[in-house]
């Protein structure tokens, strides 16, 4: 069973992109309450298919290097506002932003998800922890209990990410999610 909090956050930091706000459970169920689930695209399927999303970003959270990063909840939100910009990069990506009640049709298309979206997430821990690293060579290391909670900073910090994994996807180095969904 998905609790109605977890919901909340997954559709704040995926479908409203604000995953820096996911902290702030009294807002999820007040002054959010309404842009978060009063849309007609959200339903049970809909929550459904995000939490495999979101599961596939708790599952990937041991690889970020970055242990203390990688123990701070609103991270996993962050990772997740990433990954829905890595799918926009393809057309079959960005039907499952759309529509992921699309793709959870059967067990087999939820197993096919997983490991279409498994595929994508390690791909992009690659690319943070290489972020994250590069910070740390020019002594500007991430401060991401403070950035975390800044839109302008989780916008940065996606922008440097995103295109690393798009550019490695171009050059055949790395399967993309519509490759895996594919497939």
């Amino acid at each position: 069973m998905i609790g109605n909090e977890v919901a909340a956050r997954i559709l704040l930091a995926f479908d409203l992109e604000q995953p820096w706000a996911c902290h702030q459970t009294y807002r999820l169920f007040d002054e959010l309450h309404s842009p978060i689930f009063a849309r007609p695209e959200v339903n049970a399927k809909r929550i459904r298919a995000l939490y495999e999303a979101y599961e596939a970003v708790v599952q990937a959270m041991p690889t970020l290097k970055h242990e203390l990063m990688a123990g701070y909840r609103l991270t996993r939100y962050f990772l997740l506002y990433v990954l829905k910009a890595a799918l926009r990069t393809t057309d079959v990506g960005s039907s499952f932003v759309k529509l992921p009640q699309d793709f959870v049709k059967s067990s087999a298309d939820m197993a096919r998800l997983r490991r279409s979206l498994d595929l994508v997430l390690g791909d992009l821990i690659v690319d943070t922890n290489a972020e994250l690293n590069e910070r740390d060579s020019a002594r500007k290391p991430i401060d991401f209990k403070r950035e975390l909670k800044s839109p302008t900073a989780v916008r940065q910090l996606a922008q440097q990410i995103v295109p690393m994994y798009e550019k490695a996807v171009k050059r055949g180095r790395v399967r993309s999610f519509a490759d895996e969904w594919t497939a």
